[in-house]
Parts: structure tokens; sequence; C-alpha cells
């Protein structure tokens, strides 16, 4: 692209910003009268039970964001908790495997827990 062509574009980009600029200030200015307009008109106000509807309607929005952001929390709260699981499990499967003492205190303790169970 020559710098020709660069300045072009340049010039359309800041034409367009321009005219732009210009028709949203006549809007600005063009829709702040109508909302004056309307301000004043009596007919205009909104009824109550339109307004309640649109209160319910948003805070059932909101509701389901902040139900979804729980859930996802929920979630990673799982898969922590499950992943710390199975570590301590791994790590008590190894220590039962390969320590004789381990080993034997826990038949002991499950020896001991089942007789009090029995027992009527």
């Amino acid at each position: 692209m020559t710098n020709r062509e660069k300045l072009q574009d340049q010039y359309e980009d800041a034409l367009f910003a321009l005219l732009m600029d210009d028709l949203a200030w006549r809007e600005g200015v063009r829709l702040l009268e109508e909302n004056e307009r309307l301000k004043n008109d009596p007919d205009a106000k909104i009824r109550e039970e339109v307004i309640i509807r649109c209160r319910r309607t948003i805070n059932r929005e909101f509701a389901k964001k902040n139900a979804a952001k729980v859930c996802r929390v929920s979630w990673n709260v799982f898969k922590r908790i499950s992943v710390a699981a199975c570590v301590a499990v791994s790590l008590f499967t190894v220590a039962f495997a390969a320590s004789d003492t381990v080993r034997i205190n826990t038949l002991n303790l499950m020896v001991g827990v089942l007789q009090t169970k029995v027992k009527p």
C-alpha cells in the first residue's frame, strides 16, 4: 500500500468519524427533547404492573446468573475434594500395603469397630 493510499484511507476514516459525530449530536438533541416531552406527558406514564413484570424478569435473569455461578463454584469445590480424597486413599493404600504396623493397626481397628456394632 502506497503512502497516498494510506493517507486516503485515513482521510476517509476521519470524514466518516466527523459525519457520525455530527449525526450523533443531532440525534442526542432530538432524543433529549423527546425525553423531556415524555416526562411532561401524563399519558406516557408506565403502568405499575408493567414495572412489576419488568422487575420480575430482571430478578429472574440475575437469579439464573447467580445459580450458574454457584453451580460452577460448587463443581470446582467438588473436584478439589475428590482429588484430595483420591490422594488420601492412594496414600493409605500404599501405607497399608507397605507397612505391617499400619496393616495390623487397621485390622485391629476394624475388628474393634465391628465387635462394638455386633454386640446386642
